[in-house]
């Protein structure tokens, strides 16, 4: 089943509430002010039914130049939009200002509605119908169809009813199920017993009853408790459905309009964002740069200063690549469409597209800036969707956070990573199954410096067992779980870039250079161990000449890591050969006895007691012997 939204635009007291209730039954003006001036100041919405047995939601925006902020939001995903022009004024100003925020806001499916047909002859309507055509001659609604209706008598509705029919089997392409959840928020309310309500259109995915979602920009989790769409419960909507959510785990105080209700990771905030704006030919203001100016988007409002990134000002009729530096934080996608209004007088000026909804200060009149730009402009939706996967892996990213991040189904993320992945544009790593993507140029240029930064370790450090494996994870890729790097490290090792050991690692074939100082504190340290057997000889005695204390115990570590020396005790070391003989007489000495004492190990070895002691403490140690009884004693741990 088809969703569509239909909205209505023109000037106060053309008849537009009026026509939405001959179409529907329903008035849409809630307010009792609205009703007491007879004028809409707030969105109204109802729905009526299409022959296909669908229903069709329909918006009723304000006409009065001081709700123009409200028209915008309610344009918001609309797929059709009725303008309203009354037959005994023909176009007025407010027409004029809505025709140009449709087209700021790219609406191009339009049907031009001449209301209160009733109030003139046949002669005044040919006549007004010719001054519309002519008004609109050369802009983006000049084919629309026009139908005459009389919302009073109910006077062509039925015809209007065809043609809207028309219009969606014709010119409405359902493109957004498989987009990320979104709904901007157009209205705030609560009610006893229910809690915290919200409403608005959902433009892309669906939300089910249950479904946990965040309120951005400020990143408040919530629970979708109910949902209603055409005053209906329901287990859940879609998109180009309004719906009313009843939402659990917020207050109507933390949530206003303009916020955008979507599911968590999806959505980044930011306070610069990147577009393209063009100024209305009509308008009277020049915009130079830094000028402070109001910008809408969706249902979102904001002040913000504009930074003109290619010209030195902007005039009417002409478009530039700008920067706006928002006074709050805002929460966009790429593609959406915004207006901005002078900020005193207040008065639409201009609109654009988002080329960059998260963006980073940019500099004036650089090449590099605007080309990227240009290529925005021009993207198609996979190649945004490539520039915003493109972004987000910057660093070792899992599928499923891409899903999260870009709302996309796990079909649609793998079509996409796997054609950049043809392209070289993604590297793929897996962990325990799961891909992780990563840009080719971003794993190249970390690939570099990581070898080039343990390269230059060891050439400081030679002796040393490696560059500590943490150490290069903070350096290089410090936001990035341990798993991931540990990951990550095997690749590299497969690839004969780094090799590791233990919690180390070192270029790959990396020998220690076996003359000079290792050489020598080798020599000498065999030369005092090896004679003295059991009779242990402290590290602090031997001399190693000049060579300083930190090389000697970075040699000893190697050693050790060889499986040459091993440390018996703070500042004893021994053979491997020797230890090993010891553990092999203490075990079988421990199967005849059951247990035993230090005087044994002494009188086993022929030594002194006091490197008896350090021989068991070091059985102790790698679990032959356990302390039972006196101090002296031990028993067998195997």
């Amino acid at each position: 089943m088809r969703n569509v939204i239909i909205g209505t635009a023109g000037h106060i007291d053309h008849g537009k509430t009026a026509l939405i209730k001959a179409l529907t039954g329903r008035d849409t003006d809630r307010l009792e002010e609205e009703k007491r001036r007879g004028i809409t100041i707030d969105l109204g919405f109802t729905y009526f039914e299409l022959k296909d047995g669908s229903r069709a939601g329909i918006i009723d925006v304000p006409g009065h130049e001081k709700f123009i902020h409200n028209m915008t939001a309610g344009v918001a995903g609309m797929d059709l939009v009725l303008l309203v022009i009354a037959a005994d004024e023909g176009i007025m100003p407010q027409t004029r200002e809505h025709m140009d925020i449709l087209h700021l806001l790219g609406v191009q499916n339009c049907i031009l509605v001449l209301n209160k047909c009733d109030l003139a002859e046949e002669q005044w309507l040919c006549m007004i119908e010719e001054e519309i055509r002519s008004e609109i001659k050369g802009s983006f609604i000049e084919n629309a169809p026009l139908v005459r209706v009389s919302a009073a008598t109910g006077e062509g509705i039925g015809h209007l009813k065809e043609e809207i029919e028309k219009r969606i089997r014709t010119s409405v392409k359902e493109e957004k199920q498989d987009m990320p959840v979104r709904l901007p928020i157009d209205r705030v309310f609560s009610l006893t017993g229910f809690g915290t309500i919200v409403t608005g259109t959902l433009l892309g995915g669906r939300i089910e009853k249950g479904d946990v979602l965040t309120i951005y920009p400020s990143g408040l989790p919530c629970r979708v408790r109910n949902i209603q769409v055409h005053e209906q419960n329901v287990e859940r909507c879609f998109a180009g459905q309004r719906a009313a959510l009843n939402l659990a785990g917020c207050t109507k105080e933390e949530i206003k309009r303009g916020c955008v209700l979507a599911a968590e990771g999806t959505m980044q905030n930011s306070r610069i964002v990147d577009g393209k704006l063009t100024l209305l030919k009509n308008s009277k203001r020049t915009i130079k740069n830094q000028t402070r100016l109001h910008f809408l988007s969706g249902t979102s409002q904001t002040l913000c200063r504009v930074s003109l990134l290619d010209v030195q000002e902007l005039k009417p009729g002409e478009s530039a690549y700008v920067q706006f530096r928002m006074e709050e934080e805002i929460a966009l996608k790429e593609k959406d469409r915004f207006i901005v209004r002078f900020y005193s007088p207040l008065e639409t000026i201009g609109g654009g597209m988002v080329l960059d909804a998260c963006s980073r200060k940019k500099k004036r009149f650089q090449p590099a800036v605007i080309e990227e730009l240009q290529d925005r402009e021009k993207g198609k939706t996979e190649d945004l969707l490539s520039m915003q996967i493109e972004k987000i892996c910057q660093v070792p990213t899992a599928e499923s956070c891409l899903m999260e991040m870009t709302g996309l189904t796990k079909e649609k993320v793998q079509t996409i990573v796997g054609r950049m992945e043809e392209e070289n544009k993604l590297f793929c790593m897996k962990i325990q199954e799961e891909p992780y993507w990563w840009t080719s140029a971003q794993e190249s240029g970390c690939r570099k410096k990581i070898k080039q930064d343990v390269d230059a370790y060891m050439e400081q450090y030679p002796y040393r067992l490696g560059a500590p494996r943490a150490e290069v994870k903070g350096r290089f890729l410090k936001t990035v779980k341990k798993s991931v790097f540990d990951a990550y490290v095997e690749i590299l090792e497969r690839e004969r870039v780094l090799m590791s050991r233990q919690e180390f690692l070192l270029p790959f074939h990396y020998q220690v250079p076996k003359e000079g100082a290792y050489q020598e504190v080798r020599r000498k340290l065999y030369a005092a161990i090896k004679p003295a057997k059991y009779d242990f000889v402290r590290l602090s005695d031997i001399s190693f000449g000049k060579t300083p204390r930190q090389t000697v115990d970075e040699i000893l570590l190697l050693l050790m890591a060889k499986g040459e020396i091993v440390k018996v005790s703070e500042d004893i070391y021994t053979t491997k050969a020797y230890i090993d003989a010891a553990k092999e007489q203490i075990t079988e000495k421990l199967k005849t006895d059951g247990k035993i004492t230090i005087a044994q190990v002494r009188d086993m070895f022929s030594t002194s007691r006091r490197s008896a002691k350090p021989i068991l403490e070091y059985m102790d140690k790698i679990k032959i012997t356990r302390k039972e009884g006196a101090e002296s004693e031990r028993v067998s741990n195997l």
